[in-house]
């Protein structure tokens, strides 16, 4: 049975340069529960242009895996930054690699934000990175 992974090798160009990425929805998502969450919640006129909200981002698949990443973290915080911090211990993330904190979505919490600085507190040797506009006190 293969190994499942909590990120992926990203497109095509990431992939070339040995960076993995985590996926939240673009701006917003309906939960399983039914409910509505702001994924985004400090999206300005980036809302109107985000590139995440097009293409194949919008395949029915990829929305349901992106919804699935968000849930993992609302159902069991500290489990899933327990999960990905095992997981980059894994031989196919040293060696130089990145990871690429969402290629959708953003900090939607600062305790959201906070498990990300502990994860990477925990992996010195992965190089993390986000392009953000969260504005979290």
């Amino acid at each position: 049975m293969p190994v499942k992974y909590l990120l992926t090798n990203g497109n095509r160009e990431l992939r070339a340069d040995g960076i993995f990425t985590w996926t939240l929805p673009a701006l917003a998502a309906k939960l399983s529960t039914g409910k509505n969450m702001l994924v985004c919640p400090s999206a300005g006129v980036c809302a109107q242009l985000c590139y995440a909200r097009s293409g194949t981002y919008n395949f029915s698949n990829v929305k349901k895996a992106h919804v699935r990443n968000l849930e993992s973290i609302i159902n069991d915080p500290e489990g899933w930054k327990a999960q990905l911090s095992n997981e980059l211990k894994a031989k196919r993330y040293q060696g130089g690699k990145s990871v690429r904190i969402h290629d959708s979505g953003d900090f939607f919490s600062e305790q959201y934000f906070l498990l990300w600085l502990e994860i990477a507190k925990e992996n010195p040797d992965v190089f993390f990175y986000a392009y953000t506009t969260c504005r979290h006190r």
